[in-house]
């Protein structure tokens, strides 16, 4: 009996996908990249629903260069937009969430970003550049059913043009309010 609960308790958990990804940088250099995720239902009381991430990661896989980033992860974040500092040099994550408890964790931001840049061979988090703001998303924003499969910069494009994708997922917005 207590095996048979054990199961249970074991197949609803998240499951992790993977998939490889192009990233077009602002230089025109195109990447191809790692991602992992996983995704964890949720139902809340009075309806509604969705997912959180509990697992979120990204790994330069080519071209290979001595100076790639480390693995980066930090969930419940999503990288929307991945590229180098034209100023700096400094590769950089923008991330984004689906759930008010990110935002919360983050210090309630006035918009919903994290910046990461990579210093001294780890990701430190910072807060959002100004520079960012109006930048476009050059990463997949995924649900459910766009993981578990490659993706090019046509099929990124083609799911990121469907209309029910929020404008906050599309480019750093410089307005933004939470319905949390």
């Amino acid at each position: 009996m207590a095996f048979l609960l054990l199961l249970g308790l074991t197949g609803c958990g998240p499951k992790l996908s993977t998939w490889k990804e192009e990233v077009q940088l602002q230089s025109g250099a195109v990447l191809t990249v790692q991602r992992t995720i996983s995704f964890m239902a949720y139902q809340p009381a009075g309806g509604g629903g969705g997912s959180n991430t509990p697992e979120s990661s990204l790994l330069i896989l080519a071209p290979a260069s001595a100076d790639n980033p480390t693995m980066w992860t930090h969930p419940p974040l999503l990288p929307m937009v991945f590229d180098r500092d034209p100023d700096t040099g400094e590769w950089f994550i923008v991330a984004t969430f689906y759930m008010c408890q990110a935002w919360y964790e983050l210090g309630r931001p006035k918009l919903p970003y994290a910046e990461f840049r990579y210093r001294n061979g780890q990701w430190v988090q910072q807060p959002l550049s100004e520079k960012f703001i109006g930048r476009e998303t050059n990463m997949l924003i995924p649900d459910q059913a766009d993981v578990d499969r490659d993706h090019t910069l046509a099929s990124k494009r083609k799911l990121m043009s469907e209309p029910t994708i929020s404008e906050r997922h599309l480019r750093v917005v410089p307005k933004w309010s939470s319905a949390c």
